[in-house]
């Protein structure tokens, strides 16, 4: 999405996202590492920790 906002910001357009993913937070932590792996591999993003 930063690249879309720099491309068209000289255009006057912006770009405003949700970019889906995975946040671990500590309502996951008790979620089995499979869980957790899956998740991660759904996601074009790797999931982050906060």
């Amino acid at each position: 999405m930063r690249t879309a906002c720099i491309e068209l910001a000289k255009y006057g357009i912006t770009v405003n996202a949700v970019m889906p993913g995975n946040i671990l937070t500590e309502g996951l932590d008790g979620m089995s590492e499979d869980y957790q792996r899956s998740m991660a591999a759904r996601s074009c993003r790797k999931a982050s920790r906060r």
